[in-house]
């Protein structure tokens, strides 16, 4: 009995003692792990534009340097234009074991209505874009720890300097024409449907005519949009009015000539 007390007198002791190094074990992992220069690391992210949707995707790692596990990872993306947030990614990771790494990537969509109502220069102008990133994870399954940080990638315009022409009216051939071009500046293909709608001097739609687009990455786009008119309303169109570009149903492009 009494050589049972004093084992469990020194399981006691045993069990407090690493009560108490437990955390400092543990500080001294996290900091093991987040002093590296590579604990946690984004890659170049690849944007794509299908079904009026855009896509943003990224790989990334996080490698776990420490002595204990890495539990419980929740990372969230905030993608922002100018402090304007315009999409959120939350995801979920599976745990990194010590000593390991572990890569993943993150995959944010935002349809072409929201770009075009934060700013449709993002459609038009080259810029940049900022990603605010949050890390919450929790250290052998006890401690949880947050880590956030900024980060800039450039945004390349798929519609870059897109140019409305002078309108100009052919006589012989009754033909009413507008000059359309712009350069696919962006990493992916431009495919969709661009609308060009003529209003006269009293707002009224006159003339539209659309095209099917397919411009390839780093490729200019230049075409003559033409449409035979009635010679009795050229001259409404010729001193004043007004053009709308719509790509994909939205709204791009508004300018007044006259």
């Amino acid at each position: 009995m009494r050589q049972t007390i004093k084992a469990l007198g020194w399981a006691i002791i045993i069990l407090w003692v690493i009560t108490l190094l437990l955390p400092i074990t543990i500080g001294l992992s996290l900091l093991k792990f987040l002093e590296q220069p590579n604990a946690i690391g984004f890659r170049e992210p690849v944007v794509s534009f299908s079904n009026g949707e855009f896509s943003l995707s990224a790989p990334f790692y996080i490698n776990n340097t420490g002595y204990y596990d890495l539990s419980n990872i929740n990372i969230t993306i905030l993608f922002r234009s100018d402090n304007e947030t315009v999409s959120t990614f939350s995801t979920v990771l599976p745990n990194v074991p010590a000593g390991t790494m572990v890569n993943s990537s993150y995959n944010v969509s935002f349809g072409l209505e929201k770009i075009v109502s934060m700013s449709t220069d993002l459609l038009t102008e080259d810029t940049s874009l900022n990603l605010g990133v949050s890390i919450f994870f929790q250290v052998a399954h006890v401690i949880g720890v947050g880590v956030s940080t900024n980060i800039t990638i450039p945004w390349r315009a798929p519609l870059h300097d897109l140019t409305i022409s002078e309108v100009s009216y052919d006589p012989s051939s009754q033909k009413f024409s507008l000059p359309v071009s712009f350069k696919n500046n962006a990493y992916f293909t431009v495919k969709g449907t661009i609308l060009v709608e003529i209003y006269n001097n009293r707002s009224e739609l006159v003339l539209s005519i659309d095209k099917d687009l397919d411009v390839h990455s780093n490729s200019f786009f230049q075409d003559i949009f033409e449409i035979t008119i009635d010679p009795l309303i050229v001259h409404e169109l010729i001193e004043n009015g007004m053009v709308r570009v719509y790509f994909e149903n939205t709204q791009i492009f508004e300018e007044e000539w006259g």
